[in-house]
């Protein structure tokens, strides 16, 4: 996982997650209730996965909203609340760091 946002200068996603070397998440997180995203949001995750897409050829890339809930949902991109994140927060630490799969 790579933190990038506003530790970097310019325009960055939030951060890539790479998962078993196949795949990653392009995510940007959003600190509001009831996100739906803008035009403007949804093209500047589009162009985060573009940008990411030239660093990680080898990769399947997805691009990811992250917030408290969400509104008005388009169906061309992924949506995690946060309280499911922390719910596969919680599963990771239960099963420990040797576990690979996660069953919900």
């Amino acid at each position: 996982m790579t933190q990038k946002g506003y530790k970097l200068k310019g325009d960055y996603p939030d951060g890539v997650a790479i998962f078993g070397g196949e795949y990653a998440i392009v995510y940007d997180c959003k600190n509001t209730e009831n996100f739906s995203p803008t035009a403007n949001d949804i093209r500047a995750l589009k162009t985060y996965v573009e940008d990411e897409e030239k660093i990680h050829k080898d990769k399947s890339l997805f691009g990811v909203f992250i917030a408290k809930s969400f509104g008005k949902i388009a169906s061309n991109f992924f949506y995690f609340p946060v309280d499911a994140l922390l719910y596969l927060l919680y599963r990771k630490l239960e099963m420990g760091s040797n576990s690979v799969y996660y069953h919900l």
